[in-house]
């Protein structure tokens, strides 16, 4: 009987140390509370920083448009799009099971936003976390702090 029990508890503790490994994997938590680094939406800085390298501004803004019945020229930069890159995970859960071929050309418009990620909404409890992100070797995750710190228009021609 005891060597049951204890192949049991041996067994509950390795589910228990998978699923918290793969908990940590996905939200970065453990790594942020380690390391003492900000964090927004119970999101270490770590964390958005991966998030933040998945997504891309589009603008989409043309250059004359009718408002009001007078033609009024735009420029650039005042209507435009997030767009974050699909992983494997979200083809998957979209039932795109050939997500490892390559398909030239396609532009697939279902994963886009014109809001962005939330912590470029210019929310103060963001300002830790941006601040943070700003020393990033990613060009994409620096872009992003700017926007989220407004220290940055999107009509800058980057």
């Amino acid at each position: 009987m005891k060597k049951w029990l204890r192949r049991v508890l041996i067994a509950a503790a390795l589910v228990g140390l998978t699923l918290g490994i793969l908990y940590e994997c996905a939200t970065h938590v453990g790594r942020g509370w380690l390391f003492g680094e900000p964090f927004y939406e119970d999101r270490p800085t770590s964390w958005w920083r991966h998030e933040l390298a998945q997504w891309e501004i589009i603008d989409v803004t043309p250059t004359l448009m009718i408002l009001g019945g007078q033609p009024q020229q735009l420029q650039r930069g005042q209507i435009f799009i997030y767009q974050r890159d699909f992983s494997w995970l979200d083809r998957l859960r979209q039932g795109d099971w050939a997500f490892w071929h390559d398909r030239p050309g396609r532009i697939d418009f279902t994963n886009n936003s014109f809001s962005g990620p939330a912590i470029v909404s210019g929310q103060a409890e963001a300002e830790p976390v941006l601040r943070a992100l700003m020393d990033d070797p990613a060009p994409r995750v620096r872009r992003m702090a700017r926007l989220g710190l407004k220290m940055e228009r999107l009509d800058d021609g980057q």
